[in-house]
Formats: structure tokens, sequence, C-alpha cells
């Protein structure tokens, strides 16, 4: 698992950058890693050494370094490569209590484990920042389980009007707003249409028993409402 992986509701790491709280501690991406696949999950704050076990993948994580401070070069590159290898989004470090600089131990290990590395120039309270991006993850969880009420409700209905699998693909069809197929795990279409062969497409396994039995296929790009379709 890695920062760049996971498929979950959330926002990119981008639009973390947005956050106006986060943009009044003058943050600095550290090597300009490729941050568009990047996916926050969660904000958490640690001044811990050893924190890496205690978290799940695609948190920023939030640190002024005071656990960092008395380390070898050694083994703040482990703290790095710890964080990288659980799947935080990001290691945001806020200088001018703990560190005036990043170490460049840091950094260096940051940018060969592809991990982004934030650097807070202006002092910022930790929790303006937590309570903004929380505020906003909580929200959109919430709204992707409206919408997945929604969806087994309208599918529920349509199963007890008799529809096969073609009316319950259209139904999807219907509420995704886009075009949806349904394959057999060999790649034969059952349901629906075809995406066009260029088109961005998101999907999803359907399974039968511990087995794929074949794949939903929307002709959509990946979001947090079409991933709560899927």
């Amino acid at each position: 698992m890695n920062g760049r992986t996971p498929r979950h509701s959330g926002m990119t790491l981008a639009a973390f950058l947005e956050l106006p709280a986060v943009v009044r501690a003058r943050p600095e991406l550290a090597g300009s890693p490729d941050i568009a696949d990047r996916y926050v999950r969660w904000v958490h704050t640690s001044e811990i050494y050893e924190i890496a076990p205690l978290l799940k993948g695609g948190e920023v994580l939030l640190t002024t370094g005071l656990g960092l401070v008395a380390l070898t070069p050694e083994a703040r590159r482990a703290y790095v490569a710890d964080l990288a290898r659980v799947g935080v989004a990001a290691l945001a470090l806020e200088l001018g209590r703990t560190f005036h600089e990043a170490p460049a131990d840091v950094v260096l290990e940051a940018r060969r484990q592809g991990l982004p590395l934030i650097l807070l120039h202006a002092i910022v309270p930790f929790i303006e920042i937590t309570e903004a991006a929380h505020a906003i993850l909580i929200e959109g969880e919430l709204g992707a389980l409206r919408l997945t009420v929604q969806v087994t409700d309208r599918l529920l209905d349509a199963l007890a009007t008799g529809a096969g699998l073609t009316g319950l693909v259209g139904q999807i069809s219907e509420t995704a707003g886009c075009i949806a197929a349904l394959y057999l795990a060999d790649g034969e279409l059952v349901a629906g249409k075809a995406p066009a062969e260029q088109a961005d497409t998101s999907e999803a396994s359907v399974l039968l028993g511990d087995a794929e039995w074949g794949r939903l296929v929307l002709e959509a790009p990946d979001s947090s409402r079409i991933r709560a379709i899927l």
C-alpha cells in the first residue's frame, strides 16, 4: 500500500494544500513531487518517532519534528521510509520551533521514497488545520453514504419489480448519469453498453462468494460520487 493507490472518498493532496489554514502556514513541497494522484484520508498530528505502526495509510502527518531532533541521520531516514511504507499521503514538517530548516537527510529520503514532504514556513496551530480538513472529509463520507443508500434503494426496487441484469445495469447507468457495462470475468459483455474505446472509465469487481464473477464499468472518471455508486 502507498499514498498513490487507495481509491477512497477524500480530498486530493492538492486540495489539502489549498485549505486556507494550510495556505497561512506557507506550505512548500520539497522536491516538488507529483501529487496529482495522492488522496488524503485523514490528517494526524504526532511528535512520536515510532508513529508509523499506528497509521493506516492515506494520512497527512503534521509534526514539528520534536521526535526527530536528537536522532541520527540514519534514524531520521528510517522514520521517513517507515511512513512511506505504510502509505501516508504526505509528511508535513513545521519549521521555526524545532528545526529552522528541514534536515537534509529527511528531504533526501522523502525524495528517494517518493513521499511528498510539505514544509510549513509559518506557525499555524495544527488543530486549525485538522479541523478544516476533517470537516471536509467527514462531509464527503456522509455524502457518499447517503448516495450509497439511494443507489441501494433504487436497485432493491428494481429487483422487486423483476428487473434482470439488464434492468439493474440500466438503473445504475441512470443513477450515475453515464454508460454502464457489466462484463463476465472473461471479458464478455452481458448487460449495458460498452464504453467508448478511449473513454475515461471507473470499475469495480462483481463477486460471487469469494470469486470474481465479473466487473462493472462506468464511463466516467474516478470521483467520490462514482466510487460510491460502484
